[in-house]
């Protein structure tokens, strides 16, 4: 498994587990996660505060939140990771 592979499968199993330090602990510092194209809550989070930030928001809209990858891929310098996120 490729060092790159392995960061975000550690990436998702701190999200997963509600540890929100473990998570930013894992992230280069300059992360940035573009959720510009949702509906509702539309933003940008970038580097550890903004992971903060994301984690922050998903608890506070949802009682549980889980993200399942089912496969991480490796396309180049990309990491593809098919899943299902749930939320209740």
């Amino acid at each position: 498994m490729s060092r790159r592979v392995e960061t975000i499968r550690r990436a998702h199993e701190a999200l997963n587990s509600g540890d929100v330090e473990a998570l930013v602990a894992v992230c280069d510092p300059f992360f940035r996660l573009d959720m510009s194209d949702r509906v509702l809550n539309p933003a940008v989070y970038e580097g550890h505060e903004g992971i903060r930030q994301f984690v922050a928001e998903v608890h506070e809209a949802w009682e549980t939140f889980t993200s399942e990858p089912e496969e991480l891929v490796e396309s180049g310098d990309l990491v593809v990771v098919p899943g299902r996120v749930r939320q209740s």
